[in-house]
């Protein structure tokens, strides 16, 4: 989950805020913070706010599928 940089750097992808996980998910914001207090999803504070890695992000956004959806595999 690193994008490429000219000359060969590599930078990490943004974290997202529980806000904008939930808004890209379409989950309420009191259930990403039930399932992290569960222990299901990894995030991180900074600055007195919940983080999530894109990765966690993608995890649950396919933990999350509709059986149709996950029959179109």
């Amino acid at each position: 989950w690193h994008f490429r940089l000219k000359e060969g750097a590599f930078m990490p992808l943004p974290m997202k805020s529980l806000r904008e996980a939930s808004a890209e998910l379409g989950i309420s914001e009191k259930e990403i913070r039930a399932m992290v207090d569960l222990k299901k999803v990894r995030s991180v504070m900074k600055k007195g706010m919940l983080t999530f890695a894109p990765d966690e992000i993608a995890k649950l956004h396919r933990q999350r599928k509709t059986l149709p959806e996950s029959a179109k595999k």
